[in-house]
């Protein structure tokens, strides 16, 4: 009476009043089972539940046995049922959380209170190509790749000291021995004494989304032809070297370029013919100097070279000699071979001028001053500018 919360008083202990008691998705099996156990003569053993007017459920396991005359006429029923509600539903939360970490599409790694691996998915073998067997009993560091800052460990433990939960970016190796980034969320599971008992840490693969980013990023500050930084990162890393300089007490120099007869080159042969002369361009600029150096392309045949951190400008003819030079020889193409030559002005910080708008609109300048003494020279800024050609 208690289980099924009946009223003795006004329970019409029959059959029926039995059955109306048990769930409506469950009465047509549970009187099947009960009849035939009757007819066949062998134990009634069911679960099932019992559905209460105020949509509350219970599970019960029931088990019964039948005694019958000596002519087979079953004389009367007998057995227990047991409430089992609660052992049903901790195995349903069991059931459900063992299938998250069976089909879940992130990869899932479970470590012991000393952080050794006790359990990992089928997502982390995918994502990795580590299996359980692989991997039991070992610290989850076998999986770092060195590439993970020092300070980013920290943060992580001191997270999980203090607040339980840590998640950020970690990067790892693979089995094969392929780097790769991922989006790692750890969490501590303590017992009833607060002790910790494991960590579970889930993680995705982002390596497609910082791909996407990267290529983002190369969008926003290269040119799309080249490859060289483009005008807005010429600006950024400009200032940034300017104020270095000046912070250090050194010079660095502003060249500004301008390829000769581009437009002839353009006309005559087609834009294809003059994009693949000016990625040819770009890379004998970067030939020329050193990687810590500046080089960028404006737009159109206009580039610009920062020498970086110079004990002194002087150090700017040689350069810019070579850079004539270079950029004077035969162009050979697919489709043709041609001849071009550059157009080079200069300015040195500080003396011609404290910051990078000013240097460039100096450089410019000078750049136009040689392409009227001549093209295929370079000049530096001053007042009243003097010409030098490749030859000097």
């Amino acid at each position: 009476f208690r289980i099924f919360e009946i009223d003795p008083m006004r329970f019409g202990a029959s059959y029926e009043a039995f059955l109306n008691a048990v769930h409506t998705g469950d009465r047509d099996r549970v009187n099947r089972a009960y009849t035939e156990s009757v007819a066949n003569r062998t134990p009634y053993d069911i679960t099932h539940r019992l559905l209460f007017p105020d949509g509350r459920i219970k599970y019960v396991h029931e088990r019964c046995e039948t005694l019958y005359a000596a002519d087979g006429t079953p004389v009367l029923s007998r057995g227990t049922v047991q409430d089992i509600t609660q052992n049903r539903l901790a195995e349903e939360a069991l059931q459900l959380y063992a299938s998250a970490f069976q089909h879940s599409g992130e990869a899932i790694l479970i470590s012991d209170r000393d952080n050794r691996i006790v359990d990992l998915n089928p997502s982390f073998t995918r994502h990795t190509g580590y299996t359980l067997e692989d991997l039991r009993g070992q610290n989850p560091r076998v999986l770092s790749s060195g590439h993970t800052p020092r300070e980013t460990y920290q943060t992580m433990w001191e997270d999980l000291k203090h607040s339980g939960h840590w998640q950020g970016e970690l990067w790892d190796r693979s089995k094969t021995g392929e780097i790769y980034p991922k989006w790692t969320s750890i969490s501590v599971i303590r017992d009833e004494q607060g002790e910790i008992t494991h960590y579970i840490a889930s993680f995705t693969d982002i390596s497609e989304r910082k791909a996407a980013e990267e290529r983002i990023h190369r969008l926003a500050h290269h040119d799309m032809l080249t490859g060289l930084l483009n005008r807005f990162s010429l600006e950024s890393r400009l200032e940034q070297a300017v104020f270095s300089a000046r912070r250090e007490g050194v010079q660095l120099v502003v060249m500004f370029l301008d390829m000769d007869q581009f437009k002839l080159i353009n006309d005559t042969h087609g834009h294809h013919v003059g994009d693949e002369l000016l990625v040819q361009v770009a890379q004998r600029l970067q030939s020329s100097v050193r990687e810590s150096d500046i080089v960028a392309r404006l737009g159109g045949d206009e580039f610009v070279v920062v020498l970086t951190s110079l004990e002194t400008g002087f150090v700017a003819a040689p350069v810019a000699s070579k850079i004539v030079h270079l950029l004077s020889q035969p162009y050979h193409l697919a489709s043709v071979e041609l001849h071009t030559s550059p157009s080079v002005g200069i300015s040195i910080f500080p003396d011609d001028g404290d910051d990078a708008e000013t240097l460039l609109k100096n450089a410019d300048r000078a750049m136009y001053h040689a392409k009227d003494h001549g093209r295929n020279n370079y000049q530096f800024f001053a007042s009243v500018p003097m010409a030098k050609s490749a030859n000097d």
